[in-house]
């Protein structure tokens, strides 16, 4: 659309080229990834697989999860107002998203000061979500290299701030940068199977401590 005349009703209109965001809009059921986000990070050609999978591929899988979250499955696929899920199905989601958020509110960031998990329990769920998607296409590769996936996913992720904007990093609906890889990673069998985390390390979490939303397993 850049060089294109501006449309009100676009979903992108009066956003900057160089914006760095992606999500997903219920009312057309569209996943939109601004320019600005499509960094050598997360796209360039000729990027491998599991590169992709690392950039573009957890993002993807996170906004597909909107489609059925709190706010996407009040909607069809026609952004028509149409419940996609019953009730049971809600009420389990609401139990696992509960779940997720009481983990969060147990992390401590900086010395007395925790995550909040309410505040972030919509993001922290589709980040779930991209994570075990991107580790079920991984699956499909024999060879797969887990140690350089999860490094490109701490490297797409990695963010350095001054520790005076903690407190507005705090209100954002999403969960601290390095929670979105750490907290994700520790809940799926890859990170402890490939990589080697047992009992004692920093990153381990007890079977009946993990956290699945979606699948057989949730």
């Amino acid at each position: 659309m850049i060089g294109q005349p501006a449309v009100p009703a676009c979903v992108w209109f009066m956003v900057r080229p160089t914006e760095t965001n992606a999500f997903y809009d219920p009312t057309t059921n569209s996943i939109n990834i601004y320019p600005g986000y499509v960094t050598s990070l997360v796209y360039t050609e000729g990027m491998s697989d599991l590169d992709l999978l690392a950039g573009a591929g957890f993002s993807i899988g996170h906004e597909i999860s909107h489609g059925f979250d709190y706010q996407g499955a009040q909607v069809d696929a026609y952004g028509t107002p149409n419940p996609v899920l019953d009730d049971a199905d809600v009420d389990a989601f609401v139990l696992k998203c509960s779940t997720l958020a009481l983990y969060y509110n147990k992390i401590e960031i900086m010395p007395g000061t925790m995550a909040n998990g309410q505040n972030t329990i919509t993001e922290a769920a589709a980040d779930l979500c991209g994570m075990q998607a991107v580790l079920e296409l991984a699956k499909k590769d024999e060879n797969a290299d887990y140690e350089a996936l999860f490094a490109k996913l701490s490297n797409v992720w990695a963010r350095v701030a001054p520790e005076a904007v903690l407190p507005n990093l705090l209100l954002d609906a999403h969960p601290l940068n390095n929670l979105r890889v750490n907290v994700n990673a520790q809940m799926f069998d890859p990170i402890y199977d490939k990589l080697g985390v047992t009992e004692g390390d920093a990153m381990y979490l007890a079977p009946n401590e993990r956290i699945n939303i979606w699948g057989p397993n949730a």
